[in-house]
C-alpha cells in the first residue's frame, strides 16, 4: 500500500463545483463593454437610477415607477397604464433583481461584438458595488474573476442557443455541463470527478490512437486504485466524446483515482524546470508513475493526428 495522497498538498487546482452554482449569460451592449468588463474584472447592468439604495429602501411600486422614467427604458419612458408598459417595467425589474442576487462563485459568460469570443468567469463578491468610469456607463457592478476566453467557433454547438438570448441577463444553468467543460480542465461535481481532454485542431478523431489511449488509461487507473487501496470500481467510468469542438472528451468517474491520474498527466506535460517548482509530494508521485504517465500523455498528443493513407 502506498502512502495516502493528500491532494491539497499537490498544489494542483481542482475546481469543486456546488450543485447550487448558477450560470448567467450577461450581455455587453453589443460587445461595447466586453473588453472593459474583462480587463477590469467586473460586469455591469444599466438603469442607473435604480441604485442599491433604491433597491433596499423603496417599495416595488416605487421602483417600478422610477424604472418607467429611466433613460434606458427609452425617451418616452414606459406607460404603466398599459399592459405593454407594465410588462416592460416588470421585466426590467426582474433583470435588475437577478443581477443583484447573483451569488459568490456563480458563473458568468459574456459575448464580444458579434459573439465571436465568449469570456467565462466567476462572481467574486457578495453584493452590487457602485462605481463609474472604466469606459462603462453602467454604475451597478459585480466583481468577476475571469477564467478563460474562447473563440465561439471552438465551442460546443449547444452554445448556438445563446445567440438569440438578447436579455441583459439570462439564467443558462441548464447548460452547466457544457460550460463546466470549457472552464475547468479538472473538476469535481458531487461525487464525480471530471477530466477534460483537449486537442488543438479540428482533425477527425484517430480511432486507433483513441483505442490505445483508452486501454493505457484504464491500466494506469487500475494500478493507482490497487496501489493506494482506493477500492473503487474501475469499470464505472464514462467518456463523453465531442469531435465537433476542440474539447475532445470528458472522462467521468466517482472517487479519487481519476484525480490522481489527472495530476500525473499535468505533471507529465510540465517541463523539468516547471516540475522542479512543484511540491515534493507531486514530484515523488510523478517519479513513481513516470513511464506510464509519459506514455499516456503521448497518446493524448496523438489523438488528433490524422491516420496516414498508405494507398
Amino acid at each position: 500500500m502506498q502512502t495516502p495522497i493528500r491532494l491539497e498538498r499537490l498544489n494542483i487546482e481542482i475546481a469543486n463545483i456546488s450543485d447550487k452554482t448558477k450560470y448567467w449569460l450577461i450581455r455587453t451592449d453589443k460587445g461595447q463593454n466586453f473588453h472593459t468588463f474583462v480587463e477590469n474584472g467586473f460586469v455591469g447592468i444599466g438603469w442607473n437610477t435604480i441604485t442599491t439604495n433604491v433597491l433596499q429602501n423603496k417599495s416595488v411600486e416605487e421602483i417600478k415607477l422610477m424604472i418607467s422614467k429611466d433613460p434606458d427604458i427609452g425617451q418616452r419612458g414606459a406607460d404603466l397604464s398599459t399592459a405593454k408598459g407594465k410588462s416592460l417595467v416588470t421585466s426590467t425589474l426582474n433583470k435588475i433583481k437577478l443581477f443583484q442576487n447573483m451569488k459568490f462563485g456563480d458563473v458568468v459568460i459574456i459575448p464580444s461584438a458579434g459573439g465571436e469570443i465568449m469570456a467565462f468567469g466567476e462572481i467574486n463578491d457578495d453584493e452590487i458595488f457602485t462605481e463609474t468610469g472604466n469606459d462603462c456607463s453602467y454604475s451597478k457592478r459585480r466583481k468577476v474573476s475571469w477564467i478563460t476566453k474562447v473563440d465561439f467557433k471552438d465551442l460546443d454547438s449547444k452554445f448556438l442557443k445563446f445567440r438569440p438570448m438578447w436579455s441583459a441577463i439570462t439564467d443558462v444553468s441548464n447548460y452547466n455541463p457544457y460550460i463546466d467543460r470549457v472552464m475547468y480542465p479538472l473538476f469535481v461535481r458531487g461525487s464525480r470527478s471530471h477530466l477534460i481532454l483537449n486537442h488543438t485542431t479540428h482533425n477527425e478523431l484517430n480511432l486507433v490512437s483513441f483505442n490505445e489511449f483508452v486501454s493505457e488509461f484504464r491500466i494506469l487507473l487500475k494500478r493507482i486504485n490497487e496501489d493506494f487501496e482506493l477500492n473503487e470500481d474501475i469499470d464505472q467510468i464514462f467518456i463523453k466524446i465531442n469531435v465537433q469542438s476542440k474539447g475532445l472528451a470528458e472522462i467521468i468517474k466517482v472517487g479519487q483515482s481519476l484525480l490522481i491520474l489527472s495530476i500525473m498527466l499535468q505533471l507529465s506535460s510540465c517541463s523539468p524546470e516547471e516540475r522542479a517548482t512543484k511540491p515534493v509530494e507531486s514530484q515523488e508521485l510523478y517519479k513513481l508513475y513516470r513511464p506510464a504517465s509519459d506514455s499516456l500523455n503521448q497518446r493524448m498528443l496523438e489523438l488528433s493526428m490524422p491516420i496516414n493513407n498508405k494507398n
